[in-house]
């Protein structure tokens, strides 16, 4: 036996080690911090998710499951915790597959398992420890949706996930009507990384849109999402796509029930996105630019994450006539209200974490989030954590709470929350 261990797993104070395997390709880590939540590390630097991510993670197959007008099957390319594969499961007579290079992996799903579907034992759910590449290549049935996971760059490999090569082997596997969507990690993309890799897209599937995931400033994620045949998208789609009561039950519990929550994340359509990449250059795999280019993004100062996305933001402008093609003009103005008010939302965000939260909390940010609320009152991000604030002031200010609640009922008198909880406050 060594004199010392081997085994170099940072665990967090407070935390640890919950189990661990040492395989040919890595070594993969569950991690247990002091609040309870796992998360999946490997090679003791790289997190591929966890327990606190789930919302996120449910949220990345959904998104793209929706999109589709009638998935019967899907492919997912890296799996991470499982946890997207897994949510993959709520949408009824979809068969899924999923592709995960790394068998230890595989073998750390039962601890990010907290409820069904199961992954062990599903026969709709099959999994397959492969290299995503040559799985694309080898194979020959079509899928409705393929969905990439989030490729950290400067992993080793990584890069060609993105080659303009690989993308096109990818459309060839989807059905006529199907539809690719590669989520991209801007927590760990710099912007001429992105557009290097949004032209490369781009240039394999011409019809391109791009939405957000969530609202995170911290790890913004954006999907580029590719169809082999352009869809028209009714105002009323999520209502019509979903009929099945348990899938309705699962996107409520992730705030994607209903089309202004599935539509409020698009970002750009393929005229804003091509304007974006200009004339950034193909990633290929004779020519591969992301993975030259990682060393330094990785390793050199940059901006935010939060900066980053307030920036892409700033640079892209979708047109709702686009998106809901058909849509009588107040629905478009809806939308355009939603989406303004979930960039200044996410604007408010990214400046309190630079200034590493208000001093004032309920003072300085409630008024901002009513106004957005005025702006869009679809916009259900802002009302909640208005009601919330409203609540914690109850206790101690019952006159400052009764103010807070009353600007928010006029700033969106549709709903009865504010007044419910108003009449629930003492006298004034």
């Amino acid at each position: 036996l060594a004199p010392i261990s081997l085994r170099f797993v940072q665990v967090p104070e407070g935390g640890a080690l919950e189990w661990h395997r040492d395989g040919v390709m890595a070594a993969v880590s569950v991690v247990r911090n002091s609040a309870g939540d796992r998360h999946l590390q490997v090679n003791n630097h790289f997190r591929m998710g966890g327990s606190a991510s789930m919302r996120s993670d449910h949220r990345q197959a959904h998104i793209p499951l929706l999109l589709h007008p009638n998935p019967h099957s899907a492919l997912f390319l890296g799996l991470g915790t499982g946890a997207t594969l897994s949510a993959a499961g709520d949408h009824p007579g979809l068969k899924v597959e999923g592709v995960e290079l790394v068998p230890e992996v595989v073998e750390s799903f039962p601890y990010f398992e907290r409820s069904p579907p199961r992954l062990a034992g599903n026969p709709d759910i099959r999994i397959h420890v492969a290299d995503a590449r040559r799985f694309v290549r080898a194979g020959t049935s079509p899928y409705d949706v393929i969905v990439a996971d989030l490729y950290h760059p400067s992993v080793d490999g990584s890069g060609a996930l993105y080659a303009r090569e690989h993308f096109a082997a990818i459309r060839d596997r989807l059905a006529p009507d199907g539809l690719f969507c590669q989520w991209l990690p801007l927590h760990q993309l710099d912007i001429e990384t992105l557009k290097v890799i949004v032209h490369t897209f781009l240039d394999v599937f011409p019809d391109t849109t791009a939405w957000l995931a969530q609202f995170s400033v911290e790890t913004p994620l954006v999907a580029l999402v590719g169809r082999r045949t352009p869809v028209a998208n009714p105002a009323d789609w999520v209502e019509r796509r979903v009929r099945d009561r348990s899938l309705a039950t699962g996107l409520k519990a992730v705030d994607l029930d209903g089309s202004f929550a599935l539509f409020g994340l698009h970002l750009a359509g393929p005229a804003e996105l091509a304007a974006f990449a200009g004339n950034a250059p193909l990633n290929t795999d004779d020519r591969p630019v992301v993975t030259a280019a990682a060393p330094g993004t990785a390793y050199a100062a940059s901006e935010r994450p939060a900066d980053r996305l307030v920036a892409l933001l700033q640079s892209l402008h979708p047109a709702p006539e686009t998106l809901l093609a058909g849509a009588d003009p107040a629905t478009q103005a809806r939308l355009a209200a939603y989406w303004k008010a979930r960039d200044g939302y996410i604007g408010i965000g990214a400046r309190a974490l630079a200034a590493k939260g208000p001093r004032d909390v309920i003072g300085t940010l409630a008024p901002q989030l009513i106004e957005l609320v005025r702006i869009s009152p679809d916009f259900d991000a802002a009302y909640a954590p208005v009601l919330a604030m409203a609540r914690q002031l109850a206790v101690t200010d019952p006159s400052g709470a009764r103010r807070l609640l009353e600007a928010l009922d006029r700033a969106n008198p549709t709903r009865s929350d504010a007044r419910r909880l108003l009449a629930q406050l003492p006298p004034a």
